[in-house]
């Protein structure tokens, strides 16, 4: 099966091919590790070790936060 579906990455409409992980997507962005940053799918927070095998499915809302410390 081929195809393409759409979803939205920081509140911007994205075209990724049909089972694209989030690692994939993640990786075609530049990223190449969760480290320091918060992933959230759908409004639930997604742990770094799942997003090799999370498929991305149409209309999934992906939320990316870089983690800063401070005070």
């Amino acid at each position: 099966m081929s195809g393409t579906i759409q979803v939205m990455l920081n509140g911007e409409p994205l075209e990724v091919s049909l089972g694209c992980t989030l690692a994939e997507l993640l990786s075609q962005k530049g990223i190449h590790t969760l480290t320091g940053l918060a992933c959230e799918r759908n409004g639930e927070i997604l742990a770094p070790a799942k997003a090799a095998s999370c498929v991305l499915e149409q209309g999934d809302d992906i939320l990316l936060v870089r983690i800063v410390g401070g005070g």
